[in-house]
């Protein structure tokens, strides 16, 4: 800025050298006078510009700081750029936009704050900017060094000096990428508002296709429904049914042609009167009831009653009734639909009368069953005890012969010999299962929780025992619990894994397993083994005593076993079922009831074993 005060003195100096020389050339004294007069006035004059000019000076100093103030804290942006695009001069705004202090900017080329995409085009930008005469306008984007970028606009303008040359350019930048921000949530906004619009018209469209359906349709259900009630009168004046609508007092408001000729009666004498007059006073309380119970959940009632027939008998009708409700819940109407049910109550009586005496036969043939269970017991008994004392003297004789006489007998012999000494053995066996199948069916079942786990340990222990030379896997999963009969269930047991510690005699790696799974909901138990196995096919001869799916010679037993545990599961109210591979072992599934469940199937299971 210019120093008004020392331009001032300049110039003082310059007038006062100039009235010096004009006072040495003064030629009389009155002129050297008037020419100091002047000299005097314009000293005084040019003291006055002299303080004006002082304080235009302080003015000015003042203002150029407002300026700098402005410059600097002006929410936008100011940069200066040379033709080569340097940056010349920059407020602080536009430093901060930089993302750098205005002094390490100065001198550098505005490009490297901008992505290399944006290049190319803010040096077009640059080059129409110096070729015009007017503000050019553009948007970018500012790189900063946390590699995040800004949306800004740039507005630049040419400054040209006398000879109208432009060095450099004016520039002001306002970070726009807020406005961005909210021109894209706004177009968002606004496409999604333009496809709400259009699902929302699309809906209304069908809206009011459907609008215009329903009302065609209602149309039409008008039409039908008149001519409907029409067919309905007729309808209902054909059916068989007596059918009526009567309010909660009992007055009749409709009765068709049925109902009409069951009372012998004409519409006139029934339309308008209630309908208890025609049914015995006994009855009169029960129907109330009956009414009285129904509500808006429960609409619809079934009621059997005696009606006065014209000719004065007592006849049995059964009414199906349908309330109907206002807006408050309150019953308006009743319409019911009625049949005569005479016969079928005559028929019900005739057979309660039979059923009690079936009863009471029941009871006698009961007796009569228990008396010769007994007596089968003990002919059963009796009937084992006589045939163990021959079959015994028979085993025992043959094993004294053989003993005796080996060394008489040929082959055959000695064959035919061993022959009768194992049947009577398998005899005698045959014998003990019967007797302990019949044992379990007459015993009282006792029932408590028990430990199949420990159970099964105990007889694991005890196979192995029996044949130490064997080599057995025990697979025995811990905590299995069931409720049954202590004796029965041991039973079941013993017959499962003597069976597969049989089964499994020639396996390799012989393994038994007593674990549990699941079964539709239901938590069962299982013994599996890896033995012979069985063809599935024949899986319904297995659990039917004498039932053999092996060959004597290769395994021994009677066929009892399985038909044991069959009967003790069925006592307890539960279910067996058996998976096998031929070749591959088999695996036996037990379900037994839990502890309230058992106890109303296992009084069942003993009646019907019993009978």
């Amino acid at each position: 800025m210019v120093d008004l005060t020392k331009l001032s003195k300049q110039q003082l100096a310059k007038q006062l050298q100039a009235m010096l020389n004009d006072l040495e050339h003064a030629k009389s004294e009155g002129e050297q006078q008037r020419i100091l007069h002047d000299l005097r006035v314009h000293q005084i004059e040019l003291e006055m510009q002299n303080r004006q000019l002082r304080e235009t000076q302080q003015r000015l100093e003042i203002s150029r700081d407002r300026y700098s103030d402005l410059y600097d804290f002006s929410p936008v942006g100011y940069v200066t750029l040379t033709n080569k695009g340097l940056i010349e001069q920059i407020n602080l705004t536009g430093a901060k936009l930089l993302g750098k202090p205005r002094e390490q900017v100065t001198d550098l080329p505005l490009s490297t704050f901008l992505p290399k995409a944006d290049q190319r085009h803010f040096f077009n930008y640059l080059h129409q900017v110096f070729e015009s005469d007017t503000k050019l306008a553009t948007e970018l984007r500012l790189k900063k060094d946390d590699n995040t970028f800004c949306q800004v606009y740039l507005e630049s303008i040419a400054v040209r000096d006398e000879q109208g040359k432009a060095n450099t350019c004016r520039c002001a930048i306002v970070d726009i990428s807020e406005k961005k921000h909210a021109e894209e949530l706004l177009c968002q906004a606004h496409d999604e508002l333009e496809q709400r619009v259009e699902e929302r018209t699309k809906e209304l469209n069908q809206a009011n296709k459907n609008l215009m359906a329903e009302i065609a349709a209602r149309e039409q259900m008008a039409q039908a429904l008149q001519a409907s009630e029409a067919r309905y009168r007729s309808v209902v004046d054909s059916q068989s049914e007596l059918i009526c609508r009567w309010r909660p007092d009992g007055t009749l408001t409709f009765v068709n042609a049925a109902y009409c000729r069951n009372f012998d009666k004409t519409r006139e004498e029934l339309v308008g009167h209630s309908f208890m007059p025609l049914i015995p006073e006994e009855d009169h309380a029960g129907i109330e009831a009956h009414f009285a119970s129904m509500h808006k959940d429960n609409p619809v009632g079934t009621l059997e009653h005696r009606v006065i027939a014209p000719n004065g008998q007592i006849r049995w009708q059964r009414w199906t009734n349908h309330a109907t409700f206002n807006e408050k819940g309150q019953i308006v109407e009743f319409q019911s639909v009625g049949n005569d049910v005479t016969e079928r109550r005559q028929v019900e009586m005739e057979v309660k009368r039979y059923r009690e005496h079936l009863e009471e036969l029941v009871a006698q043939r009961t007796t009569e069953l228990q008396a010769s269970n007994k007596e089968l017991e003990a002919f059963s008994y009796t009937i084992a005890h006589d045939l163990r004392s021959p079959l015994r003297s028979i085993t025992s004789f043959s094993q004294i012969l053989k003993a005796e006489a080996a060394q008489k007998l040929n082959d055959e012999e000695l064959d035919s010999l061993n022959r009768v000494i194992s049947s009577g053995k398998y005899m005698a066996q045959l014998i003990d299962d019967i007797l302990r199948l019949a044992r379990i069916t007459r015993n009282e079942m006792r029932l408590e929780n028990i430990d199949v786990s420990a159970m099964c340990q105990q007889v694991a222990a005890r196979l192995n025992q029996s044949e130490p030379e064997r080599s057995v896997t025990w697979k025995i999963a811990p905590g299995i619990n069931v409720w049954g009969d202590h004796k029965a269930v041991a039973i079941l047991l013993d017959n499962l894994l003597e069976n597969a510690w049989k089964f499994t005699r020639d396996a390799s790696n012989a393994t038994i397993e007593l674990g549990t799974s699941y079964d539709q909901g239901e938590e069962t138990f299982f013994v599996k083994d890896n033995g012979v196995g069985f063809d599935m096919q024949y899986v319904n001869k297995l659990f039917h005593a004498f039932q053999r799916l092996h060959h004597p010679s290769q395994f021994e037993g009677t066929g009892i076993g399985l038909a044991t545990v069959r009967h003790i599961v069925e006592r307890h109210g539960g279910k067996v079922w058996v998976q096998a591979v031929e070749g591959e072992g088999a695996t036996f599934y037990i379900s037994l009831p839990k502890r309230a469940e058992s106890r109303k199937n296992n009084s069942t299971a003993f009646h019907h074993s019993f009978q």
